[in-house]
């Protein structure tokens, strides 16, 4: 009996230790700065992404991806509540390589706010729907309302990473 408990425990360590490597994520990554430094070749890109009048939420993912997954049920829900005022867009990292290296996205998921044609906010990680939400909320455009200047970030955008 001793012996089944101590190798279902170090099945369990194993287990927990193979997550953490395969989930870890880069924070060395690209500030926004650097971000709005790239120029993607891909023309349906700048015109769903980059040139959208709208925000735009991207989710850097893949189909093989749990987490990507779960937060595609966070990006369903959203659509509803706040889809006249954001677009969202998956791209899969597999379908879509060259953007998936021009972001550095090495790790997934990973959500970006783009706004006027720049990366407004990021986020690596499964993320909940809570903090979905106030990652988009600065940007969204409220009904009647005029639409945001290209102005700065707030502050707690200026420091997000992406993996």
């Amino acid at each position: 009996m001793e012996r089944l408990l101590l190798i279902l425990g170090a099945g369990f360590v194993l287990i927990v230790l193979a997550y953490g490597v395969f989930m870890q994520v880069d924070e060395s990554s690209l500030s926004l700065e650097e971000l709005n430094q790239i120029h993607p070749e891909e023309s349906w890109f700048r015109e769903t992404v980059l040139e959208n009048p709208r925000p735009v939420l991207v989710e850097f993912g893949a189909t093989w991806c749990g987490p990507c997954k779960q937060l595609g049920v966070v990006l369903k829900d959203l659509e509803v509540q706040y889809g006249d005022r954001l677009a969202i867009v998956k791209i899969d990292i597999d379908e879509n390589p060259a953007l998936a290296q021009q972001y550095q996205i090495d790790g997934i998921p990973v959500l970006m706010v783009f706004q006027n044609g720049k990366v407004m906010a990021a986020e690596a990680g499964l993320i909940r729907y809570e903090s979905v939400e106030q990652l988009i909320l600065p940007y969204l455009q409220k009904p009647g309302e005029k639409p945001a200047s290209d102005s700065a970030p707030p502050p707690a955008a200026e420091k997000a990473h992406a993996a």
